[in-house]
């Protein structure tokens, strides 16, 4: 049986890939924010192949959060740690707002680019 991953265990930004997160799709992950932490519940994984430049090592691909906390907000700026157990964490990734998918439900929602 292989070892499950802690929340604390780094993994490179570098060499994740689409696959890494399919198997967390509909759960949460959590990102220190300041004095708060944001929950965020994954709710797309899709690869985007037609970003890949020549001499890329992975499939390029977006991820979808839906903003899980109520008053803490991602502003797009710097980078933010997102981590999860059974995942691990991942360090300096850039986390931006997009437009609300619903807006009536007042839900943020979050996307990630990794090329």
């Amino acid at each position: 049986m292989a070892d499950m991953k802690t929340i604390d265990d780094p993994m490179d930004l570098g060499a994740v890939t689409a696959a890494d997160f399919e198997p967390h799709l509909d759960e949460l992950f959590e990102v220190p924010a300041g004095d708060v932490s944001v929950a965020l519940r994954l709710i797309q994984v899709k690869e985007t192949p037609a970003y890949a430049h020549p001499n890329a090592t992975r499939t390029p691909f977006t991820l979808v959060f839906r903003g899980e906390t109520e008053g803490a907000l991602l502003n797009g700026d710097g980078g933010y740690v997102l981590r999860r157990e059974g995942f691990g964490r991942i360090e300096a990734v850039l986390i931006t707002p997009i437009v609300s998918q619903d807006p009536a439900s007042g839900a943020m929602f979050y996307q990630i680019c990794l090329t």
